[in-house]
C-alpha cells in the first residue's frame, strides 16, 4: 500500500514542477510582450522570445 502512496506522491510532486515550469514560461513571455498582447488575437507571426523568454519556450517544445 505503500509503494503506491508514494508512487501517487511523485507523480503529484511532478505534476506541480511541470505546472509551475509552465507558469514561468507563459509568465516570461506575458512580461517580455505585454499582456495587451497576451490577450488579443494573435493573427499575425510574431517575433521570437529574446532571453529567458526564448530558453523557455524552446525547452518546452
Amino acid at each position: 500500500m505503500q509503494a503506491v502512496a508514494l508512487g501517487t506522491l511523485t507523480e503529484v510532486h511532478w505534476s506541480v514542477v511541470f505546472g509551475l515550469f509552465t507558469s514561468a514560461a507563459a509568465h516570461s513571455a506575458s512580461w517580455q510582450w505585454g499582456y495587451r498582447w497576451t490577450a488579443s488575437a494573435r493573427d499575425e507571426p510574431r517575433p521570437p522570445h529574446l532571453g529567458v523568454a526564448g530558453v523557455l519556450e524552446r525547452s518546452l517544445i
